[in-house]
């Protein structure tokens, strides 16, 4: 019976202090200058939504049913540098329930691996233009190891270019040879000393003769003159050769997180159940003993309090009136001068 009993006596207590804490405030006086701000929590249609969105969304959000109590289970996959704490709501709630944090569970997803396409271009030099002197310059294949990315790129042999890279001066010899018929005698003075072949001036530098007798009265001469002459020019000693070389390239990617953040409800304050069966006569005089208690203090502490008001208000303080001063009376004589008012008495 008494394990009955002490439930009772919680719920009546816990309803006695509910209904004098909800009486006990003052009225509350409106504020004209206060703001009063109003939050819909009217659905909205998703083409509708004119919110500002978290920057981490949710990949999947549900309802699970766990021993009568539904917890909000959010699941979010991120980068593996994302801190927990950032998915976390603070004052959530969801169809007027408010949820708290209960827990958040990790999990690390199987890395990855990134390719794309790389090409890189080379330049070397050499001593010929000539692709068999070149090829042997580059080699078929090379290593790539950047940002993270790692493979092998191999030669493009359509993307070699020669350039020159450097030249020097150089001088070659030009000669000629011009035929010379119908002189009158064999004097050179007679065969032009210069000669000019494509815009280069050329020196006669030998001539030989033939024909012409001593017997012949007039004899017929003719002359071979053969000139020379000095010509300069630049030519190619390098060459810069640059050529192309690609492939695929590919590093490894850690694994995205996956994170599980649960909710539970935050249950309200729950009175202790009362028996169907529970017999209210056994109970009653003690409720009632308990409410007369209560209502006779509160009538003993309501009526000092009225005791000590109007005492205040009719008693007087014979302490704070000061009694009138008796008056003296003066001394006749004292006032008086002997000898005529000469001197005083």
């Amino acid at each position: 019976m008494r394990k009955k009993l002490i439930p009772i006596l919680l719920a009546v207590i816990m309803l006695t202090a509910t209904a004098y804490a909800a009486e006990a405030p003052p009225p509350v006086q409106a504020d004209e200058s206060a703001v009063v701000t109003v939050t819909d929590i009217t659905p909205q249609e998703k083409n509708n939504f004119t919110g500002t969105l978290p920057e981490i969304l949710p990949l999947d959000v549900q309802l699970k049913d766990e021993g009568g109590s539904t917890l909000l289970v959010k699941t979010f996959e991120v980068p593996p540098d994302t801190a927990p704490q950032e998915l976390v709501e603070e004052n959530l709630a969801r169809g007027g329930v408010e949820y708290t944090l209960r827990e958040i569970l990790k999990e690390t997803l199987q890395s990855g691996t990134d390719s794309r396409a790389e090409s890189k271009t080379v330049t070397v030099s050499a001593d010929s233009d000539k692709t068999q002197d070149i090829l042997p310059l580059l080699s078929e294949s090379l290593d790539y190891s950047e940002d993270g990315y790692t493979g092998k790129l191999t030669l493009d042999a359509d993307s070699i270019k020669t350039e020159v890279e450097s030249t020097k001066a150089y001088s070659y010899t030009v000669s000629d040879t011009r035929s010379y018929t119908g002189l009158a005698r064999n004097d050179p003075a007679l065969i032009d000393k210069t000669v000019l072949k494509n815009g280069l001036t050329l020196s006669l530098c030998n001539i030989k003769w033939s024909g012409g007798s001593e017997n012949d009265p007039s004899p017929i001469y003719s002359a071979t003159a053969y000139y020379a002459g000095k010509a300069s020019g630049q030519t190619a000693d390098g060459y810069l050769v640059t050529a192309s070389y690609s492939g695929e390239v590919s590093k490894t990617t850690p694994g995205d997180i996956r994170y599980r953040i649960i909710y539970e409800p935050i249950q309200p304050p729950v009175l202790p159940e009362i028996p169907k069966d529970f017999d209210w006569s056994i109970i009653m005089p003690v409720v009632l003993t308990v409410i007369g208690t209560a209502s006779l203090a509160a009538a003993v502490f309501f009526a000092l309090r009225f005791l000590r008001g109007r005492k205040k208000d009719t008693s007087f303080d014979t302490g704070m009136i000061e009694a009138k001063p008796k008056r003296r009376k003066p001394h006749a004589l004292g006032y008086l001068k002997r000898d005529g008012g000469q001197n005083d008495a």
